[in-house]
């Protein structure tokens, strides 16, 4: 057990996913559906699953596809859920399902998807490399996406208290467009 993998992982993925689209997201859905609990364990879930499999095959996926392939991609896909979110044709936050199950699993689909290619699986492949211990780099991951979501959940459930949903779904939109521009220019 490489004991500096763990405080290394738990800050890198805090610092870099506050603000981040996943969080964004996450923030999103609990506003939307005012079931905090099933976006928090599905968003953790699918940012665990996206981590593991990160940390499990990141470095040959790595050697497959080059970087940039990944990044322009996730750049373009981003942009398009922007729009998509702008023109107000994006169901993501349209009306509430009507089952807990059900908004777990739209948490875990949509938070899975935007994290695949992201800066945070990247650097989950990355430090697990470094520090050649994968279960503590696993670890320090999870439970900093714990703390981070948590926090982001939180917010959610009460940010429609001060904000129309219309007024969150633009910002998300405006985000997201800024993000896909940021992942096609490299950043």
């Amino acid at each position: 057990m490489h004991l500096q993998a763990l405080p290394v992982a738990f800050l890198l993925i805090a610092v870099s996913e506050l603000g981040d689209k996943t969080q964004l997201l996450a923030l999103a859905l609990a506003a939307q559906y005012k079931a905090p609990r099933q976006v928090f364990l599905g968003a953790v879930s699918a940012l665990s699953a996206v981590s593991l499999l990160g940390v499990m095959l990141g470095t040959a996926f790595a050697s497959v596809l080059p970087v940039e392939l990944i990044r322009g991609g996730a750049g373009l896909a981003f942009i398009a859920l922007g729009l998509l979110t702008l023109g107000g044709r994006l169901a993501i936050l349209g009306s509430p399902p009507r089952r807990g199950s059900t908004v777990f699993w739209t948490a875990f689909t949509l938070v899975g998807l935007s994290e695949i290619g992201d800066k945070t699986q990247l650097s989950t492949v990355a430090l697990a490399a470094r520090y050649g211990d994968p279960v503590t780099v696993l670890t320090g991951v999870v439970v900093s996406f714990m703390a981070v979501v948590s926090l982001t959940v939180l917010l959610g459930d009460r940010m429609l208290r001060r904000f129309s949903l219309r007024s969150v779904q633009r910002f998300a939109g405006a985000l997201f467009i800024v993000f896909g521009v940021l992942f096609l220019i490299g950043f």
